[in-house]
């Protein structure tokens, strides 16, 4: 499936179907992946909706070789996010362009807004992640909530599997001394390996 996600992106600025396959093939962890990200549903959809228009633009500089197409989608994602400025340019330019699209039904606000507070229904491990830096929170987001491999986590990253590890690592730990004593002896052990799910 792989290298026909690679041939997918090749043709998405020439190839309305292409596209079509492509983001039905990714849309629903790629908004797994913003809904751990963004607080409303607007937002999720905003940067799903900026990730697949960025994604057309950048589809000439997608290199197979560098890893598959989903962690390289979520790597779009996770640059939009983080760049407040750059996400905002993106916002605008997704807006003009998809200008005549639909608005969102009410079944996918609502299938939204159920997703958002699925991910914050994770009581304690959910406030102690919102504790966590980005950069711990990261590994847990894309294992967790996009449930990418460790390789396509990395390649999401930019970043070698091995310095992923590590990441991983250290995030869980951090989660551990966030969640705390009191937290793990209230609500029994908490599996740092399933967090988040």
């Amino acid at each position: 499936m792989e290298s026909e996600d690679a041939e997918l992106v090749r043709r998405l600025r020439s190839d309305e179907l292409a596209f079509e396959v492509l983001y039905r093939r990714h849309v629903r962890r790629l908004t797994s992946y913003a809904a751990a990200r963004c607080r409303r549903p607007e937002d999720v959809a905003d940067l799903v909706a900026t990730t697949f228009v960025a994604a057309i633009e950048s589809a000439g500089s997608y290199d197979p070789a560098r890893g598959d197409v989903l962690p390289w989608l979520i790597g779009i994602a996770r640059h939009l996010a983080s760049d407040s400025v750059r996400h905002a340019q993106r916002e605008r330019e997704a807006l003009a362009r998809v200008a005549g699209w639909r608005s969102l039904g009410q079944d996918e606000i609502a299938d939204l807004e159920g997703r958002i507070d699925a991910a914050r229904q994770l009581g304690d491990v959910q406030a102690a992640m919102e504790r966590l830096h980005l950069r711990d929170r990261e590994p847990l987001i894309l294992l967790g909530h996009v449930g990418l491999s460790h390789i396509e986590a990395a390649q999401a990253l930019g970043i070698s599997t091995a310095a992923f590890r590590v990441r991983l690592m250290r995030a869980r730990r951090a989660l551990r001394k966030a969640l705390g004593r009191s937290a793990l002896e209230e609500r029994g052990p908490v599996n740092p390996e399933k967090v988040p799910t």
